[in-house]
């Protein structure tokens, strides 16, 4: 296993402010005219707005210095970046994707979308991971796209799309940008990804499309608040001073993994998660050890229900391994884990749990409270799922680009802001990427995964945005 330690802190500047480009800039006073037509633009596009999904609506409620609740993806080329025409195939890919160009404003009883003409500008990357897009009092574009060297950044407020939206974004303004640097080498290939939808159908919100109305037996269920369990472990350790995200990304064979899974006789998501429990069962104090381990999974419900939508689709199920009464052997961890995912994962159960979710949304009383209430309301339900939940771990799966395209592309990685920790992962070719985001110091539980997966591929690279200190313990 080789480990790569790095510190990229980049102070923070003054950002622009008159558009969304986010650079840098002087204390200029910006001129009066762009302030004027930006007012004019606001003004216009009042009137062109929609709710946000069921999953958004908690978004901006709780995005903060925390957790910016920021997806970051990348995907790394074979090389370096020519921004001028990474801004050009930007600027195509938003004419596909529209619905990114869309800001977040608040009502009396929501917030909601509204269209925007704002674009974003490309950037070299000058800025922390993850930073804050959303800011209730300012209403800029909630996505930014930069490059370093050969890596195109991408990162997307959650509220505008799930992960699997926006990793059709990506996909598309990569397929754009090496068919415009490499326009005869790629001429006369089809370089179609497969994402064959209208814009009503990208922006489409699906929670309301599939829900069904029911009657309540026994109140509205929670479920998205994790299993109410006895007691469950969570990360109460020290934080980063400036709740910076501390990344932790692990690149390893796919083909090994996959092969460690099918001697398991089990999923490669299957397989992982119950490394990651005992990894975190690893890194506790002996004494914690008594308590469960609750690892949260987002699902892709598209996989489950017709939808095209670049919008959040998504639910999430509990994973819950009490050691001490379930075993502490691999075999047992796995056995348990695909049990929850068998019974959770059918269409009926995902069903009922996205009319769980929608219903309350809908239930008259939650409709009739202002939004300040909401919110109030909101950032209740996340602090009692924070205790419920020890870890998120999602997996974006495969990876693929057109046969032609591939081979410029090395490799693709993605990660969530987390004000705690979170896991993600994704395949390109062999090149697994596993990330660990949070603002939590001590890095125990990456040490203890990283330190089990080398077994199976002792090449494995290790590497993170951060050095010094008691970060690196046990590296």
């Amino acid at each position: 296993m080789h480990c790569i330690l790095e510190n990229d802190f980049i102070p923070f500047a003054k950002r622009c402010t008159c558009c969304s480009c986010g650079s840098a800039v002087k204390n200029e006073t910006f001129p009066e005219r762009n302030q004027k037509a930006l007012k004019k633009e606001q003004i216009k596009n009042r009137f062109r707005w929609s709710t946000l999904d069921n999953a958004a609506k908690v978004f901006p409620a709780l995005a903060g210095k925390r957790d910016s609740r920021v997806f970051r993806f990348a995907c790394q080329l074979k090389e370096k970046i020519d921004a001028q025409m990474l801004q050009i195939a930007l600027d195509q890919t938003l004419e596909e994707f529209p619905t990114f160009t869309n800001i977040i404003r608040h009502g009396m009883f929501w917030y909601y979308l509204e269209e925007s003409e704002l674009r974003p500008v490309v950037h070299e990357e000058d800025t922390v991971v993850c930073r804050n897009l959303y800011d209730k009092n300012d209403h800029r574009l909630l996505i930014d796209v930069s490059y370093y060297q050969n890596r195109i950044n991408l990162e997307v407020f959650h509220a505008i799309a799930d992960g699997t939206g926006a990793l059709m974004f990506l996909r598309t303004l990569v397929v754009r940008y090496l068919l415009l640097v490499h326009p005869r080498e790629l001429a006369g290939y089809d370089l179609s990804l497969g994402i064959d939808s209208t814009f009503k159908e990208k922006k489409s919100d699906s929670f309301s499309q599939y829900y069904e109305k029911q009657e309540a037996a026994g109140g509205h269920k929670m479920s998205f608040l994790g299993e109410k369990t006895a007691s469950v472990y969570c990360f109460q350790e020290t934080e980063t001073p400036d709740c910076r995200q501390h990344v932790t990304e692990g690149n390893i064979s796919a083909k090994a993994i996959l092969a460690e899974a099918k001697k398991h006789g089990t999923t490669v998501t299957v397989f992982l998660t119950a490394v990651l429990i005992q990894a975190i069962y690893d890194s506790m104090e002996p004494r914690d050890r008594k308590k469960a381990v609750s690892v949260m999974i987002p699902v892709n419900l598209r996989s489950y229900f017709e939808s095209n939508t670049v919008r959040n689709f998504f639910g999430l199920i509990p994973v819950v391994y009490d050691r001490k009464k379930d075993g502490e052997a691999m075999e047992d961890i796995i056995a348990s884990v695909g049990t929850t995912f068998r019974k959770t994962l059918t269409k009926e159960r995902l069903e009922q749990m996205l009319n769980d979710q929608v219903s309350l949304e809908k239930h008259v009383y939650t409709r009739m409270a202002p939004l300040f209430i909401k919110d109030i309301a909101m950032h209740i339900s996340s602090y009692i799922a924070s205790r419920r939940q020890t870890i998120y771990f999602s997996n974006l799966g495969r990876i693929t680009l057109p046969q032609a395209a591939a081979g410029y592309v090395e490799l693709f990685d993605v990660f969530i802001s987390s004000a705690g920790k979170q896991v993600c992962m994704c395949s390109y070719g062999d090149r697994m990427v596993i990330t660990f985001a949070g603002v939590i110091l001590p890095k125990d539980v990456e040490c203890a995964f990283f330190r089990r997966l080398s077994q199976y591929d002792p090449e494995m690279i290790v590497s993170a945005n951060y050095s010094g200190g008691g970060a690196n313990r046990g590296w």
